[in-house]
Formats: C-alpha cells, structure tokens, sequence
C-alpha cells in the first residue's frame, strides 16, 4: 500500500492545473508528471507557472516547494506579465508620448530592428513584422536611447550653476523605476533617472533635474534646498504638480 501522502491522481505525462494559496493570495499552475529525476519549476514567457515532478513525489512535497519559491515565482511572474503589457501595446498600435507629444507608431518590414521619428510618427522597422516581442524591444530600446539623450542635454544645461557652487559633474544613470523620477547619491556623485522621464514634456524633465543637482548642494529637502530650487527655478512647484499627474510608465 502506498504510503500517506503519495496518492495523487495524475498519470505519466498527464498535465493538470492546480491551484495553492499562499498568505492569502494565490498561485496557479500547471504539474505534469514525467521521467524527471526532481522537482522542476518554471515561470514561462506567458506568466504561467509550469512544474514537473517524478510520479512518485507526493504532492506535499510539490506544494512545499513552490511555498518556499513564492517570492520567486511572484517575482518573475510580473516581470512576465509586464513584458506582456508592452507586447500588447505593440500589437495594438496605440500612440506613444515622447516630451509630453503623442505621436502614432507604425510598423514596417525592414532589413534591421529600429525605429526612428519622423514625419510627426514613430517608425518602428523590424525583420519580422509579425513579431510582437521583438517589436516591442525595438520600440523601448530607441525610447530609452532617446531619454539618455535628452536628460544628458539638460544636465549638460543645467550644470553650470552647480559647478560655481563646487559640484563636480556626475555620473548619469538611467533605469526604470515605480515610483521616483530620479534619485541623487551626493558621496558617490551619481544621479539617477526614470526612463519613463521621455514621456514627460522637456519643463518636467528639468525640474527633475534640477531637484536632483540640488542635492549635491542640500542632500535633504530642508529649507535651505527649496530655497535653492526657488532661485534657480521660480516654477519649479507648477513643474512638480504637472509632473505628479503623470502616471510612472517606466521604458
């Protein structure tokens, strides 16, 4: 008789869709049974989760596993339903801002990847242009391209007034973020920008700018640092307010 816990219904290459809830929420997945010598867990391109298991392994020890990976498979899992959120706005052709204008995106077949803007569109060329992935890639890659550019130009216009303060000029990184637009590390001289920023009118983006130069002078938000942005930048508050009805798209 087979001991507690090793009955389970699914047979040999059979796949069943399963259901466990952990601290409330839920995880589904798929479990097949194969010739496998452990537990394997995947979180796939589609935001599924796919487990297999030797026929012998209980299920006990199946759940036990994906108990302890749950962080992991949350994790990967948005990242595969965002990557998906940008494939559907590819495949559903909607307008793109760029410097607070909305501009309409059009694919095409082409000998390379890219995209460019012209004629008041984003062209966006690509080897297969059936290929949503690959679409969506290319779109996001010149968008962020272009951010780098133009946060580079505005630093560069920016800085003098911070270099007669005694700032050196920093290192500019930019990355997605949820929730800032840019962030300052005065000892390490690094500033930080959202790519989302390329969505933003130009005003906006030198508010933020400008609010993170600021902090090599004033490292916190006291009076002395609004002070500071109120003498270099007199709107800087109208700038903030439109900025913060921005939603963070992220690039």
């Amino acid at each position: 008789m087979p001991r507690p816990g090793f009955l389970h219904s699914e047979r040999m290459g059979e796949t069943v869709h399963k259901t466990l809830t952990i601290d409330g929420g839920q995880i589904e997945y798929t479990l097949e049974r194969k010739r496998v010598k452990n537990i394997n867990l995947r979180v796939r391109s589609d935001a599924s989760v796919y487990v297999s298991a030797p026929q012998l392994v209980p299920m006990a020890a199946i759940e036990t596993m994906l108990r302890k990976n749950a962080a992991y498979i949350m994790q990967h899992r948005a990242a595969a339903e965002a990557r998906l959120e940008r494939v559907r706005d590819f495949t559903e052709g909607r307008a793109v801002r760029i410097l607070g204008r909305s501009y309409a995106v059009i694919y095409r077949a082409g000998a390379k990847n890219g995209a460019e803007l012209y004629d008041g569109a984003v062209y966006v060329t690509l080897r297969n242009p059936d290929d949503a992935d690959a679409g969506a890639r290319a779109l996001e890659k010149w968008l962020r391209a272009l951010c780098a550019q133009e946060i580079e130009r505005i630093c560069e216009r920016v800085y003098p007034a911070f270099e007669a303060m005694g700032a050196a000029y920093p290192e500019i990184k930019l990355r997605r973020m949820t929730s800032r637009w840019g962030s300052c590390r005065p000892k390490a001289g690094v500033l930080t920008f959202n790519t989302g920023l390329i969505h933003t009118d130009e005003a906006c983006i030198e508010y933020v700018v400008t609010h993170e130069f600021c902090h090599f002078i004033h490292p916190d938000h006291s009076p002395a640092f609004h002070a500071l942005m109120t003498r270099l930048m007199p709107d800087w508050r109208e700038r903030k307010k439109r900025l913060n009805e921005t939603p963070f798209p992220g690039v």
